[in-house]
């Protein structure tokens, strides 16, 4: 946790947070707010941290729209102390934990994404693996987010990338499981 505390990296994640320009949460302190807030109230958010007595805000409930008008689909936002924390938290645990995860996850990883996903499919496929299976890591089971691939090369998401975003694909993080 003293890493976690740091003041570089705590530098590093006020710029990361700062620059994300996301909501208030529940407490509707915006990042200009919480820049003053912080200034006062850090030694003992600090100490919290250090004793694992600190305690997150509830997050503030949105609905967002799902893609192509499908409904709707709640969120949360928490509020910008809470989203420091997990960003220092981030910046800390990734380059310890990252290097464990399974080569075929493409989600909140660095450098990896849906169409690097949608590039190794194609990779896989080329090699005679015909059926994929995508299934979401994220706990957001949309009957959008699964999808068995049959014949794989004739799917035009393999061969043209951009064709990811639509709706059908729609899905945060993916991990992709080949079968011969």
């Amino acid at each position: 946790m003293e890493a976690v505390v740091e003041r570089e990296n705590m530098l590093q994640a006020w710029k990361q947070v700062k620059s994300n320009k996301g909501s208030a949460g529940v407490n509707g302190m915006d990042i200009e707010a919480t820049h003053v807030h912080l200034r006062e109230h850090w030694p003992r958010l600090r100490e919290e941290l250090l004793e694992g007595s600190y305690q997150p805000q509830p997050v503030r409930k949105v609905e967002i729209p799902k893609p192509g008008g499908k409904g709707m689909r709640q969120s949360g936002i928490p509020t910008v102390v809470d989203r420091l924390i997990q960003q220092v938290m981030h910046q800390v645990m990734q380059p310890i934990f990252d290097p464990d995860f399974s080569e075929s996850s493409y989600g909140f990883r660095p450098g990896r994404g849906a169409h690097q996903a949608v590039k190794q499919a194609r990779e896989y496929v080329s090699t005679g693996r015909r059926w994929a299976l995508l299934l979401p890591d994220d706990t957001n089971f949309d009957t959008n987010c699964f999808l068995i691939i049959s014949q794989a090369e004739s799917y035009p998401q393999l061969s043209q990338p951009s064709a990811w975003e639509t709706d059908s694909w729609q899905c945060s993080t993916y991990q992709i499981v080949f079968l011969p």
